[in-house]
């Protein structure tokens, strides 16, 4: 988004910041969702462990999946509410977005083994023990 940018209050408070504020947010929700995507949540689950109660992956995912689903929904309308961006719309990003999709060309071999790498990284974090 044109002019706007960290240097100024006035600036950063058009989008930067509430984009800043709601990623942060997203990010410690998506980090209780599941039991692998921080380091605290597997010690969570060695002290249930240690009271005799046995948490797998998926038990784990499907208990947050709810309050994780409806905080992920609450946060960005809550953010708006709180920290209000002055910028609330933006009808020219997509054609930004074409345009600059279309300029970076196609993905490069290394960005392609990059996201197969990525992708095979997923599968087994998902499917492994």
């Amino acid at each position: 988004v044109q002019d706007s940018t960290p240097d100024t209050d006035e600036s950063r408070r058009r989008l930067g910041s509430y984009l800043t504020f709601t990623a942060a947010h997203v990010n410690v929700i998506t980090s209780a969702m599941f039991i692998t995507a921080m380091a605290g949540n597997p010690l969570a689950v060695d002290a249930a462990a240690k009271l005799g109660v046995e948490i797998s992956w998926g038990q784990w995912a499907l208990a947050a999946l709810v309050p994780g689903l409806v905080s992920l929904a609450a946060v960005p309308w809550l953010l708006m509410k709180i920290y209000p961006p002055t910028l609330k719309e933006t009808p020219e990003a997509p054609a930004m977005a074409r345009r600059d999709l279309k300029t970076m060309g196609s993905m490069t071999r290394g960005e392609i083994v990059m996201a197969c790498t990525f992708v095979l990284l997923l599968l087994l974090w998902v499917f492994g023990t």
